[in-house]
């Protein structure tokens, strides 16, 4: 489903009753990717539903993506972007984030961390 309206949200996708999700925003020319889902996700599902929809967008100039720090797609999505992606933002509730990637030859030093 693909939602447009003044908040700048240009799509959302669904992917299986509401379980996976992808929200995409650009705003300022820059594609902001939020990632968000299930923290009980299966790796194969993980691969399935969301993998492959991000991997469209790590050769892409102007993205950013935007991730919590629980695990399942969270914890999976860090893994994934820590040596594709320096344009990462990780929200955490805490003094410091519960997941955090190996920073040792990666592109974990560049990431924000918010919390």
């Amino acid at each position: 489903m693909s939602y447009q309206s003044t908040n700048k949200w240009v799509a959302l996708y669904d992917f299986v009753i509401h379980i996976y999700k992808l929200a995409v925003i650009v705003e300022n020319d820059t594609m902001n990717i939020y990632i968000f889902g299930n923290g009980n996700i299966s790796f194969t599902d993980y691969k399935i539903h969301y993998e492959e929809i991000l991997n469209r967008y790590l050769k892409k100039v102007n993205v950013s993506f935007i991730v919590c720090d629980f695990k399942g797609v969270d914890t999976l999505t860090m893994e994934l972007l820590k040596c594709s992606s320096d344009q990462v933002s990780i929200y955490h509730i805490s003094d410091k984030p519960r997941y955090l990637p190996d920073k040792f030859k990666t592109k974990v030093n560049s990431w924000k961390i918010f919390g």
